[in-house]
């Protein structure tokens, strides 16, 4: 049985320590952590802390989801660099088996934007090989450089590089491409599908809870079953305007709903 988890992201509003315990108190025992700007600061400046909290309360980390500047950006920092860097060595000491970032955006030319992501990437993923974490891309993603499906072959085919994987969020899969995301074999080989993030989405919203959109959340845990997905499945849930106990409540029934998929 597969390992539902939480995102950090869907507790956002809260520091990082308290949205770890609440969490776990939700009887979650995985998480992603999320490093994304002022959307989602959850930070770690002291790992020996986070790490107490983790033991205390019985969860793991499963990836550090980071975003930090824009990679094919001309004036992308060595400091951004050297943060993404400083993130893998987090993960290593979390016990992450991956860091997630973004392709980068669409600045002017597509292909020489892919090429200056990829080179960043490699480079990346052969620091994180030194430690033991991947590196995993989640594409496609609106927003971003993958946002159709001739954008994502191309980028799988510029970006193939050793200890490269692919976050899969279900939304932004049905959302970019139109189909369900029991079709990713369509387009990733399955030994690349490094982790996944479960929302739902219709034609003009990527940010709805499981059960609410036009995912067959069923066939798409059956596929992964088929390729034998051994790594864990993360709710990340996005919801603007409710309050913790409404967030709580919306959470443990969409846990409810994708256990029952599960069931296949």
């Amino acid at each position: 049985m597969y390992k539902t988890g939480c995102s950090t992201i869907t507790f956002r509003k809260l520091k990082l320590e308290e949205s770890l315990k609440l969490i776990s108190s939700l009887n979650f025992k995985k998480i992603d952590i999320g490093m994304l700007g002022k959307y989602c600061p959850h930070y770690i400046s002291d790992t020996g802390k986070i790490l107490q909290i983790l033991k205390e309360n019985n969860i793991e980390v499963s990836t550090l989801n980071v975003n930090v500047g824009i990679l094919n950006h001309p004036e992308f920092s060595k400091k951004e660099f050297e943060f993404i860097k400083n993130s893998i060595k987090i993960a290593k000491n979390l016990g992450c088996y991956g860091v997630t970032i973004c392709p980068g955006v669409k600045l002017k030319d597509w292909r020489e934007d892919a090429i200056l992501s990829a080179e960043k990437i490699e480079k990346l993923a052969e620091y994180g090989r030194k430690y033991g974490v991947e590196i995993s891309i989640e594409i496609p993603h609106k927003g971003t450089l993958v946002e159709n499906k001739e954008e994502l072959r191309n980028f799988l085919h510029i970006v193939n590089f050793p200890n490269v994987s692919y976050t899969l969020d279900t939304s932004h899969f049905y959302y970019c491409l139109k189909r369900q995301p029991s079709q990713f074999l369509q387009f990733f080989p399955p030994e690349k599908i490094g982790h996944i993030h479960l929302r739902d989405a219709d034609n003009h919203n990527f940010l709805l809870i499981p059960g609410k959109g036009n995912i067959d959340f069923k066939s798409f845990f059956e596929k992964l079953k088929s390729i034998n997905y051994r790594r864990d499945l993360i709710l990340e849930l996005e919801l603007e305007n409710e309050n913790i106990e409404q967030i709580k409540k919306e959470l443990m029934i969409t846990r409810r709903f994708i256990e029952d998929c599960l069931l296949v």
